[in-house]
């Protein structure tokens, strides 16, 4: 690509592109600080880490495209004003671009998805959650391949999504394909969101505490909002003047799997500001005086796998450990003591008599 850069003079131009910059600089920080909190609790990275990884990239190299349209192709401007002045070539390049979108807007949310499901496998160890997680997987890799598939061969030739004087050229049904893998992308969404509810309810735990985590869970129904938005945007797109019908539908479609990932992070990141703290006022102190704390519930969360509930009080001490991050093993077993005292003080006394 040669030529001079687009003027950013038009509020869509403005939007699109500070939306870009913008969320491509969230995500890096996300990813770079759940990496971080890995890092300060001296553990090794999972395979949810890796995948959350693999999104990254995938979502930078779909801001990327985005930039290309906004700043040399002419996203937010009429057709015939970029034709008119930075000629057809920047439209023709424009259409090009619009398949690795596709692309990687699939593919990044795919291992966002997954790095969720992993991180459900890893943290709550349900029979049941972890066969439905699994079974999700392979739907998402399903729908993953359906959007790379049709990115590829609904038009034919491929080189018709660019050229449409491509004599014998044709392109199927673009709306009903936005519309299937839309709807499937949301129903896989709210799968995903709702998946770890019923367990998470179920815990032997306080009300508060309990409601607390669950709504942190569910912070991720607002990817779902995103996505039925970017549908919307998708079925009002006029390819007869796709830079300036398309804006809307490539700023949702970019902000989707950035914010996937940035709440994917949020589990890891809630306990990196005290270990900081707890890192930089400890730097001094030996290790024998060091007292290791546990802050919150994601982070015991990773320590306990939980269990299947409604088994026996053991099963519910743990899982009570597990989420609220109460030394409930530790006031059981004090009880436990002092029951043994008391009862090898009436054995004394028996003995006495």
């Amino acid at each position: 690509m040669i030529g001079r850069l687009v003027s950013i003079v038009e509020e869509p131009q403005r939007l699109a592109f500070g939306v870009q910059i913008t969320f491509a600089i969230l995500t890096t920080t996300a990813v770079s600080c759940r990496l971080l909190a890995r890092k300060l609790k001296d553990v090794q990275f999972q395979w949810d880490d890796y995948l959350i990884v693999v999104a990254l990239v995938l979502c930078n190299g779909l801001i990327a495209c985005d930039m290309i349209g906004t700043l040399y192709c002419g996203v937010g401007l009429h057709a015939v004003d970029v034709v008119s002045t930075y000629g057809p070539d920047r439209l023709t390049i424009f259409l090009k671009v619009l398949i690795p979108v596709q692309i990687l807007w699939a593919t990044a949310l795919t291992a966002t998805k997954l790095s969720i499901l992993l991180f459900y496998c890893r943290v709550f160890s349900v029979p049941s959650l972890q066969l439905a997680a699994k079974i999700l997987v392979v739907i998402i890799f399903l729908w993953c391949s359906t959007v790379i598939l049709s990115a590829f061969l609904l038009c034919r030739p491929f080189a018709y999504n660019w050229d449409p004087t491509i004599p014998n050229g044709h392109c199927g049904n673009r709306v009903l394909s936005y519309i299937l893998t839309g709807v499937l992308n949301i129903i896989t969404d709210l799968a995903v969101l709702c998946l770890p509810m019923p367990v998470i309810w179920g815990l032997q735990m306080r009300m508060a505490s309990k409601i607390g985590l669950i709504a942190v869970f569910a912070t991720g129904f607002f990817v779902c909002v995103v996505s039925i938005v970017r549908l919307h945007a998708l079925l009002t797109v006029d390819y007869s003047d796709a830079t300036h019908s398309v804006t809307s539908a490539l700023v949702w479609s970019m902000l989707e799997p950035s914010i996937g990932i940035i709440l994917a992070c949020v589990p890891v990141l809630k306990n990196l500001v005290p270990r900081l703290f707890s890192s930089i006022s400890g730097s001094g102190r030996s290790d024998k005086n060091a007292t290791p704390q546990r802050n919150g519930t994601f982070e015991a969360l990773e320590d306990h796998p939980l269990s299947p509930v409604g088994r026996t009080n053991d099963t519910y001490a743990s899982d009570r450990e597990a989420i609220s991050g109460e030394y409930s093993k530790s006031i059981a077993s004090s009880r436990g003591a002092i029951l043994r005292e008391g009862c090898l003080d009436k054995s004394r006394d028996i003995r006495a008599t």
